[in-house]
């Protein structure tokens, strides 16, 4: 199992910006990935949502990945309080379209 790690400030911009652009790109794909997210079940609490990922790996043997959205306030970036949990790589892939950063896997 993974470490919950500290996410710099480079990294969540290169998340936050990359997703940005390429939502406004393509704001029918991002709409869609939009909407797959907005239908899992959302945690406010990262240590919770890493809890349940470690649960359905128990459960289910799969590598449950928790990924939180990426927000910018300023010149600032942060992790929001929204993290979803998943191994359904239609949903990862959504995710990190997006703007979601991975901030832990249960292997």
């Amino acid at each position: 199992m993974n470490e919950q790690t500290k996410i710099g400030q480079d990294e969540l911009k290169y998340v936050y910006d990359s997703a940005k652009h390429r939502c406004e790109i393509h704001p029918e794909i991002a709409e869609k990935y939009g909407r797959i997210i907005e239908e899992l079940p959302i945690y406010k609490d990262g240590n919770e949502a890493i809890k349940k990922a470690v649960s359905q790996r128990n459960k289910n043997n799969s590598h449950c990945q928790v990924w939180a959205k990426v927000s910018k306030e300023n010149e600032y970036y942060f992790i929001q309080d929204y993290y979803i949990v998943s191994s359904d790589n239609r949903i990862l892939m959504a995710a990190e379209y997006i703007g979601m950063e991975q901030i832990f896997v249960a292997e």
